[in-house]
């Protein structure tokens, strides 16, 4: 997956915010969403199905999240991770 994001970061790192909002419209998942103009969530669903995953992929996420979810109930939420400090330069 990272390999994907990756390569799809590569190809369009040129593009605007605009060029890609524009290009994102021209997906199926959108026009089955959002016909008309708007913004909003597209189903996770529609995007794995776009993406040819199929319904155990689906379940799979879900069953993820709802144990994530029990988790930080229990734990309390994920705390991120702390960035490492810059390195002084010396000049």
């Amino acid at each position: 997956m990272i390999d994907k994001l990756t390569e799809v970061s590569k190809r369009y790192q040129d593009k605007g915010h605009w060029e890609l909002r524009d290009l994102t419209r021209e997906f199926p998942e959108w026009g089955k969403n959002f016909p008309g103009e708007g913004s909003a969530l597209i189903p996770l669903k529609d995007i794995l199905d776009a993406q040819g995953e199929s319904q155990e992929t689906l379940d799979l996420i879900k069953e993820g999240e709802t144990v994530r979810r029990h988790v930080s109930k229990i734990f309390g939420p994920r705390k991120p991770e702390k960035a490492p400090k810059p390195v002084e330069s010396v000049q």
